[in-house]
């Protein structure tokens, strides 16, 4: 190939997945490694990832669908079907959320603490954050069991 031909899309497709794959592996070793993390910092590690998928949702989703649909002659009605897919996203989100809801309450599954704080009152608020303290020494035990198998 010459230095003026374009670069193999499959070779940079899979060096795409190459480097998602490794991102992953990070990921992952860092939950592994991270122990007794505070919910706080867990929130903030939340928010960045929320932040980053939105950003490349508006940057290069967002103004792809734009292009494709001037580009089919819709011209200033362009945004019409952008708008009706991300309703109808959020309309399924929220329809499969009310379903898990569901399946959950069908099922007998226990609730998370603060939702039992509402349900129960203020009496048993006590009991229900001994509750959750007791889950998360029990999931931070499991943890430690599978850093121990991987390493």
């Amino acid at each position: 190939q010459g230095s003026d031909s374009p670069p193999n899309p499959i070779l940079l497709a899979f060096l795409a997945c190459v480097l998602t794959f490794i991102a992953n592996i990070l990921g992952a070793a860092c939950v592994l490694l991270m122990a007794g993390i505070s919910n706080r910092t867990l929130n903030l590690i939340m928010g960045v990832a929320v932040g980053l998928m939105l950003a490349v949702v508006c940057n290069d989703l967002v103004g792809a669908a734009l292009h494709d649909a001037k580009a089919q002659g819709m011209g200033k009605f362009a945004w019409v079907p952008l708008l009706v897919g991300f309703i109808a996203a959020v309309l399924l989100l929220l329809l499969f959320d009310w379903i898990v809801h569901k399946f959950y309450d069908r099922m007998g599954a226990n609730k998370p603490a603060f939702q039992e704080m509402e349900t129960r009152g203020l009496a048993d608020d006590e009991a229900a954050l001994q509750n959750e303290e007791t889950n998360a020494e029990e999931t931070e035990a499991r943890m430690r069991g599978a850093r121990l198998f991987v390493f």
